[in-house]
């Protein structure tokens, strides 16, 4: 296994560790502790920044290259 899909395989499994932590723990404590006003402009405020640093459509190009990666490294 060449040195690059070991290491992405790593950070694929850290990265998924990741969101289940979020998805599982950090987004329900949230939404048991924020009134719903301030989740939406939490939410419009992270859009705004996603948008501002990297680029409209930027956030969907990367999770294609993601995947071409995938296809390619991981058969």
């Amino acid at each position: 296994m060449s040195r690059f899909v070991e290491n992405a395989r790593n950070y694929s499994a850290l990265l998924s560790n990741h969101i289940n932590k979020e998805n599982s723990v950090l987004f329900p404590l949230a939404e048991r502790l924020l009134p719903p006003e301030k989740r939406n402009e939490m939410f419009e405020a992270f859009e705004r920044i996603e948008e501002d640093r990297i680029g409209a459509g930027t956030h969907e190009e990367l999770h294609k290259l993601l995947h071409k990666f995938k296809d390619l490294y991981l058969r």
